[in-house]
């Protein structure tokens, strides 16, 4: 399998991602990402910090064939 590293910055930060699409993705696949703050609606007592979703869209040039696409959090440190 061809997997892509992609670097996307959201108004959640930098998000790093890896697809795996059976061959590179290209700058003729059209790829949006877009990342957003969700309200979070909870049991009562219970809290959260924040809530975030990321909606990712491909419309890709040639066909993908057995998609992945995994999110890459790099650990304390600075490494992945």
């Amino acid at each position: 399998m061809k997997s892509t590293a992609l670097q996307i910055s959201t108004c959640l930060g930098t998000l790093q991602l890896t697809v795996v699409a059976g061959r590179p993705i290209t700058t003729g696949d059209q790829l949006i990402v877009t990342a957003f703050d969700l309200e979070a609606k909870l049991a009562p007592k219970m809290a959260v910090d924040s809530s975030n979703a990321v909606y990712i869209e491909i419309t890709p040039e040639l066909e993908l064939r057995n998609l992945a696409i995994e999110f890459v959090f790099p650990r304390a440190g600075g490494t992945n």
